[in-house]
């Protein structure tokens, strides 16, 4: 693949209300290439968590295709794609027992079968944000939200994923601690520009600025406004 093709294209995405006689999404058209730091923004209600679980996968499409460099995933290649681009919701969800077990049992799981904690790069990360030394060993009842978004998102950079589709992902983190993920991401994004990028979902106008380098504005399920480096524009 040219190093300049996207690796996610998505073509006129739309889906249906299960229920009603309306569109939830409808004409949805983006492609993500590497270095890509796309925020997708919009009103509660407009359909931002369901693009962005629709490009997951973990969604059913009604019409248009989510292309993986080039090729539209079918079925057969979801487990695949998964493997290159990983999901992190606002609530993750936490296995019994300790941070280090639920980073561990990852490797237990089909998709990721074989690989391997590294304990040191997770205690590198954790110790940017300011945990205890013992964060490790810790219980996952006794993680705060915040504590439990910190875990998730070294959880999945320990996967050395190609793309991060984020939601909402630092909701019950401190303006501090916020700050640092956004620049975990952008400094994983950097290692590898050509070959990494990520989506992220946000209320925060601030963190729009100071993340992205292109926008996606949401309305009823459509995209209605694009922007590139803070500029917005049809």
């Amino acid at each position: 693949m040219p190093a300049d093709s996207p690796l996610i294209e998505v073509r006129e995405l739309s889906r249906r209300h299960p229920k009603e006689d309306k569109w939830l999404l409808h004409g949805i058209c983006f492609s993500i290439a590497g270095g890509d730091r796309v925020v997708i923004s919009g009103p509660s209600g407009s359909g931002k968590t369901l693009l962005l679980r629709a490009v997951a996968q973990l969604d059913p499409i009604d019409q248009g295709d989510v292309l993986w460099k080039g090729h539209s995933v079918q079925p057969a290649k979801i487990p695949a794609f998964r493997r290159e681009v990983l999901y992190l919701h606002q609530d993750p969800v936490f296995l019994e027992g300790s941070v280090k077990h639920n980073l561990e049992v990852v490797g237990e799981i089909q998709l990721h079968r074989g690989h391997q904690l590294d304990e040191q790069r997770v205690e590198n990360l954790f110790r940017q944000f300011g945990c205890q030394s013992d964060f490790l060993t810790q219980d996952q009842r006794d993680l705060s939200g915040g504590e439990k978004q910190i875990a998730t998102l070294a959880r999945a950079l320990q996967l050395d994923p190609t793309v991060l589709l984020l939601d909402e992902p630092t909701t019950a983190l401190d303006d501090h601690r916020t700050r640092i993920f956004e620049d975990q991401v952008q400094s994983w994004i950097s290692a590898s520009r050509s070959n990494r990028a990520a989506v992220w979902v946000t209320h925060d106008q601030e963190q729009s600025r100071r993340f992205a380098s292109r926008t996606i504005h949401l309305e009823s399920g459509r995209i209605t406004d694009v922007g590139y480096d803070g500029i917005s524009g049809e």
